[in-house]
């Protein structure tokens, strides 16, 4: 999606989405047992 070497704006996008997922599976593992929403994701 973004070309290399990454641009500013690309790697403002690229930390946020890498932020974004780790925080999703942190989430996912948190209530994954619980939540069959966050079994779902987890899938």
């Amino acid at each position: 999606m973004c070309p290399i070497p990454l641009s500013k704006d690309c790697k403002i996008l690229h930390q946020y989405l890498s932020e974004n997922m780790a925080y999703m599976l942190n989430e996912a593992y948190k209530h994954g047992d619980h939540s069959p929403f966050w079994y779902q994701v987890r899938i």
